[in-house]
């Protein structure tokens, strides 16, 4: 009977979804060298100095970000893109980052006409930078993040907008390239960027100056799980038109679609990942092609977890949040009307992704359970040795396309860490993901849906840590 059910049911799921991922990693290849060549095809220097670029508002949702919101600020202020605005909107935020905004960026406090688009918590007051009139800070009640972004997106009047997190830097070469997208396919009307692992790293205003693994062992598994996530998954489902999620950490979006979708919603705790799919389901339903863009060179960098308390907190809001988007949009599953979407991606990530937990744990279940029967062991092994094996080989396959299409990473020693973080998820790691990503599941189903603050050190005080 063990053995029925792993040959019939675990390890058919395995094969397929690996199958899967396996197909994403060779499409990657593709889609990142014949991307990388088209950018550097371009003169970057000559485009950014045409006077019909788009305009561009970098929308910064805040909330107690005290540690990290001024570097935050002046980072962007020092991107080179010239036709830019930056709104930040403090939402509600308990600690001082309000004030430290106010004091160090001389704000004064403005009328702003605007139109109310998107109905958001009570606005408390508008202020400009006396320093720097392209600042805009918007101070305003607490209503999570995506409450904040919206709030943002009522005072833009800009052509695009970008939305990127607090903790999260801008490279501003790579950032020009991102504006590729604007300039030479005007048809994309939303695209992200690859996002890096920045703990440990050297920073300063222009962006990352030299990038290192983490020492931190927490951080180095994320940064594997970045990079696969990245240059396998998002570059892969992009040249298929698959791409369901663009980052929070940095999201580009036509500002006039995202105002006709009615902003972020407010609802889930997976944001970003519904206005995509929401953004696809409009324009299938009216007969439009869903342009959006995956970026794989590494524009964003932010700071991930280094505790496995801050850590679980993350991933059981992703889970929940992958929960809550697919279960809205569960019109769009096996559904011919959505063509590809609705009956290859979304099942996918309905299969692939959201239930993918319960399947591992039954298969570490029915691998303990197959050593005391007879034969049924070796189907166990098979079935560990095939969800090991292939998830090394795509974490390998990352850290190559990794190392030979940007090579970030310098320091042999670096790489070498890299590669023996690749083979040890599988070992701990991986299971405590699982474990967290069951504990949300739970909390679904009781609808204990609260969200959980992520403390973050900010880039500013890893820096003075390190000089210290």
């Amino acid at each position: 009977m063990i053995s029925n059910f792993i040959e019939y049911l675990i390890l058919p799921y395995f094969v397929l979804i690996n199958f899967i991922y396996l197909t994403l990693a060779i499409y990657s290849i593709y889609a990142i060298f014949s991307q990388k060549k088209e950018i550097e095809a371009n003169n970057l220097g000559i485009l950014l100095k045409d006077e019909e670029l788009p305009s561009l508002s970098i929308i910064v949702p805040a909330y107690n970000e005290s540690s990290s919101i001024v570097f935050c600020v002046q980072t962007l202020l020092n991107l080179a893109y010239r036709k830019k605005n930056l709104i930040v909107v403090n939402d509600g935020s308990t600690d001082d980052t309000f004030e430290i905004l106010r004091q160090y960026f001389r704000l004064m406090r403005i009328h702003m006409p605007h139109q109310t688009i998107i109905e958001t918590k009570p606005i408390l007051g508008y202020y400009k930078s006396l320093t720097y009139p392209n600042l805009t800070v918007v101070n305003k009640k607490n209503g999570k993040k995506a409450d904040a972004i919206n709030a943002g997106i009522n005072v833009s009047n800009s052509d695009f907008a970008i939305i990127i997190d607090a903790d999260t830097l801008i490279d501003s070469k790579e950032m020009n390239r991102m504006i590729r997208y604007l300039i030479t396919h005007p048809d994309v009307e939303a695209a992200g960027a690859s996002v890096r692992v920045a703990n440990n790293c050297k920073v300063k205003l222009n962006g990352i100056t030299e990038v290192h693994l983490s020492d931190n062992s927490i951080a180095a598994f994320q940064t594997v799980e970045y990079l696969r996530a990245f240059l396998i998954g998002r570059a892969g489902w992009d040249l298929v038109g698959g791409a369901l999620i663009i980052s929070g950490a940095f999201t580009f979006i036509n500002l006039e679609k995202l105002k006709e979708l009615g902003g972020y919603d407010t609802k889930t705790l997976g944001e970003d990942m519904e206005l995509i799919l929401r953004y696809k389901k409009f324009q299938l339903e009216n007969h439009l092609s869903p342009y959006t863009a995956f970026l794989s060179q590494p524009v964003s960098w932010t700071e991930v977890p280094e505790d496995l308390k801050t850590l679980s907190k993350q991933r059981m809001r992703w889970q929940l949040g992958l929960m809550q988007v697919l279960w809205k949009h569960r019109e769009v599953f096996f559904n011919p009307n959505y063509g590809v979407l609705g009956m290859f991606i979304f099942p996918f990530f309905v299969f692939g992704e959201m239930l993918s937990p319960f399947v591992e744990l039954l298969g570490y279940i029915f691998i303990i359970i197959s050593l005391f029967e007879p034969w049924a062991w070796m189907y166990g092994l098979l079935f560990l040795g095939l969800s090991f094996g292939i998830t090394t080989l795509v974490n390998l396959h990352a850290i190559a396309l990794e190392q030979l299409a940007f090579h970030k990473y310098t320091s042999a020693k670096d790489i070498l860490r890299l590669i023996g973080y690749a083979f040890l998820e599988n070992f701990g790691y991986r299971q405590m993901i699982l474990w967290w990503r069951l504990k949300a599941t739970k909390r679904l189903l009781f609808k204990q849906t609260a969200w959980d603050v992520v403390n973050k050190t900010g880039f500013q005080r890893r820096d003075k840590k390190k000089s210290s």
